[in-house]
C-alpha cells in the first residue's frame, strides 16, 4: 500500500518582503559604516531593498508574468541604488 501525502509548502504572503526589508537594513548598515553618513545609508539601500522585496514576492507567490514598464521600473530602482552604493563604495 503505498500512500502519498501532498502537502502545499508555499511560504506567507509577505515573506518577501521582509526578506527585502531585511536586505535593506543590512545593506544601510553596510553603507553607514563605509560612509558613516546615514543619509546617504538610507538613500542608496532602500531602492535595492525595496526591488529585491517585490521580485521575491512575485517568486515566491508564483506570479511569473510581469508588464514591460514594472520590469524598466524595477530595474531602473536597482541599478540606481547599485550605482550609488558603488559610488559612495569607491568615491567616497
Amino acid at each position: 500500500m503505498n500512500t502519498s501525502i501532498k502537502t502545499d509548502t508555499k511560504p506567507s504572503q509577505g515573506a518577501g518582503y521582509l526578506i527585502g526589508g531585511a536586505a535593506t537594513i543590512v545593506m544601510a548598515i553596510i553603507v553607514f559604516i563605509i560612509s558613516e553618513h546615514i543619509t546617504i545609508a538610507i538613500s542608496a539601500s532602500v531602492p535595492v531593498g525595496v526591488t529585491v522585496g517585490i521580485l521575491l514576492e512575485q517568486k515566491l507567490q508564483g506570479k511569473k508574468e510581469q508588464s514591460r514598464k514594472m520590469r524598466y521600473y524595477l530595474t531602473g530602482l536597482i541599478i540606481s541604488g547599485t550605482a550609488l552604493f558603488i559610488f559612495i563604495l569607491f568615491f567616497k
